[in-house]
């Protein structure tokens, strides 16, 4: 017996094995039919021109390999940032003696007394929330105007006031989050809430003026506002269907924006939630169930083996040992991954045969060339492997581990299929049961188009599963 294990890079590029034929001890099986969903219902709504027009592009497509760029950064956040300066912020705060002495200090000619009475009262209401508080620690930075209003830095916390939203505090991920955010001067504005404690006991929450940061250690820290989190709230928040917010709002960038309503789309644990001006929808679902991808995957590696040798086979199927919850991101969360277990032969003819196990561990991703800054673009179903394990036994094992692994893993990204821009596919997702869900926009404008045009997208996932 010779094994080894070690972690596969996804940002590798794919490269092609030779081509063979291939035999396999047993058949492919493809997972019992499904029947073709009727994209005919809603014909007397939509337009027929446009119906042939839909049907004409939603064709998946075979990718080229060349063109797929990873979306995963090779570090845990899109932006470099020097953390403690987020914080803790540069300034040292240096203690007055008296009102006079602090008036004296900063009263230099263009700030008006009723300006530095407006600061004090501002500090008084600080200094209470503080006091109150008891964990804040000691100031790091002297109270700075914000418009309208005010901020002191603590060394566990930001209190920022304004007269409007009261005292709050900021603190831990959320804060580092709020100030990459630009803080008050963003989007958010002040908050309106101290840091909270979510109903399920899980997660942590602040709401600000513009929308709100939630946060959980399998997440990180994720904006959600506008139209989306009006529709999240309205389905109950975090113990709704949706789960908690994935990733920050993604600003859909579109051709001569001027005069155009924005589009946004925020993911979510199990879903999706997309608007266009003040209007929001969920996201609408196709999807391969649990042992559809399965096959899926089995299929795969049935070619791969076949291009590598002839004389290589699976035993058996694809079986899952491992879904991953969640990982922690500070701009988006990371997916969930399948671990699978594929175990083979080569066959040495009169010879027992040389066996293998492959342990597997993949992360489902979306690539796409960034040849254009505007949606929307054809994306790739695209397969990484984060970590890996081959184990061979028999005669010869040295040698097919080798080949195994000089020439399966290296095929890795690997490119599955391409989705035509014409889906209007925002994202996917790994169910906790194993299957993959195509998240789509919706039509907000008129739905049985978006409803039409998922049919005809889950029609062509059944083809790829069947064929």
């Amino acid at each position: 017996m010779d094994a080894i294990e070690t972690k596969g890079k996804a940002g590798e590029r794919s490269r092609e094995l030779s081509s063979a034929k291939f035999k396999s001890r047993r058949p492919l099986k493809a997972p019992a039919k499904k029947a073709v969903i009727d994209t005919t219902v809603d014909d007397t709504a939509i337009d027929t021109k446009l119906q042939q027009q839909i049907r004409q592009q939603m064709r998946f497509e075979k990718p080229a390999p060349e063109t797929v760029m990873s979306p995963f950064p090779p570090s845990p956040s899109r932006f470099e940032f020097n953390l403690s300066e987020i914080l803790i912020g540069p300034k040292a705060f240096e203690p007055r003696d008296s009102m006079f002495e602090e008036a004296k200090h900063r009263f230099d000619g263009e700030t008006s007394l009723g300006e530095f009475f407006k600061m004090r009262a501002a500090e008084k209401a600080i200094e209470a929330k503080a006091n109150g508080l008891g964990w804040v620690g000691s100031i790091t930075a002297d109270i700075d105007g914000v418009e309208p209003g005010y901020v002191t830095r603590y060394e566990h916390a930001d209190i920022y006031y304004s007269a409007q939203t009261g005292a709050h505090e900021v603190h831990g991920d959320i804060r580092a989050k709020y100030n990459a955010l630009n803080g008050p001067k963003g989007v958010l504005g002040f908050p309106v809430t101290d840091e909270t404690v979510t109903p399920d006991g899980i997660g942590r929450y602040n709401h600000f003026q513009g929308g709100s940061i939630y946060w959980t250690s399998n997440t990180g820290p994720m904006m959600v506002r506008g139209a989306i989190r009006d529709l999240w709230a309205s389905k109950g928040w975090e113990l709704g269907s949706f789960g908690y917010p994935v990733c920050d709002p993604d600003y859909k960038a579109i051709a001569n924006p001027v005069n155009k309503p924005a589009e946004y789309a925020s993911v979510f644990q199990n879903g999706a939630i997309y608007s266009k001006g003040n209007v929001s929808a969920p996201a609408l679902i196709a999807e391969l169930l649990p042992h559809e991808l399965t096959h899926l995957i089995r299929k795969t590696f049935d070619q791969a083996l076949k291009q590598a040798d002839s004389d290589l086979g699976i035993d058996g199927g694809a079986n899952v040992l491992n879904i991953t919850n969640w990982g922690y991101g500070f701009w988006a969360s990371q997916k969930r991954m399948i671990t699978y277990e594929i175990n083979g032969f080569h066959d040495n003819g009169i010879l027992p045969d040389t066996t293998f196990r492959l342990e597997l561990q993949f992360k489902f991703g979306l690539a796409w060339d960034m040849q254009s800054f505007t949606e929307p673009v054809n994306k790739t179903l695209t397969i990484y492997l984060n970590r890996w394990k081959i184990s061979t036994s028999g005669l010869g094992h040295g040698t097919l581990l080798d080949g195994l692994k000089n020439g399966l893993i290296a095929k890795f990204p690997f490119a599955v299929q391409t989705i035509p821009a014409e889906a209007l596919l925002i994202d996917i997702l790994i169910t906790p049961q194993g299957g993959m869900q195509f998240l789509l926009e919706p039509d907000t404008g008129f739905p049985p188009i978006g409803v039409f045009r998922r049919n005809l997208f889950q029609n062509q996932l059944n083809v790829l599963v069947e064929e």
